[in-house]
């Protein structure tokens, strides 16, 4: 069944650019004047906590819209490309099955490019890009690149590299 995004004469409105050129305040106002909700399009600002240099919008920013897409992982957690566009996809049928517009905002080209050209992710990929061997395999080529040691940073700081992958100390 295709969904109700990819049907004829459904439509979304994007609002795309670069950090700080107000696209905040011009997506809440169309969504106001369109009976629209906001789905963000911001690598950042789906991550839980992380308020400062993201430019959030506040409470009272918001001024009553419904925003999505905000504050829906930890920090620590794995999230890409595929998952947001995964994550925004339902989303936006949502909204759309609801009679809203979907007011797509935000300024990270590959995951707006993924939503809007209906890119196409293949598992095998995803599953190399964020599996925890993955991981083990860049601290693999850390320690093999850096031989454990101790590094003084700044005269105060220091980072050691253990040999058994149990930890990265800064």
């Amino acid at each position: 069944m295709k969904s109700k995004r990819c049907s004829k004469g459904s439509k979304i409105l994007v609002i795309c650019g670069p950090t700080a050129v107000g696209k905040t305040k011009y997506a809440i106002e169309a969504a106001k004047n369109f009976n629209g909700e906001i789905v963000s399009c911001d690598s950042m600002q789906i991550y839980k906590g992380m308020d400062i240099g993201t430019a959030k919008p506040t409470e009272e920013e918001k001024a009553g819209i419904l925003h999505h897409m905000i504050d829906i992982v930890e920090p620590f957690e794995n999230y890409n490309v595929v998952n947001y566009k995964n994550d925004a996809e339902k989303v936006i049928d949502d909204i759309l099955k609801r009679g809203k517009l979907p007011v797509v905002v935000g300024g990270t080209g590959l995951y707006m490019d993924s939503v809007l050209n209906n890119v196409k992710f293949y598992d095998e990929n995803l599953q190399a890009a964020t599996s925890t061997g993955y991981d083990h395999l860049f601290l693999f080529d850390i320690k093999n690149a850096a031989k454990p040691q101790l590094f003084l940073k700044n005269d105060e700081f220091s980072m050691k590299i253990y040999t058994d992958f149990e930890a990265i100390q800064f």
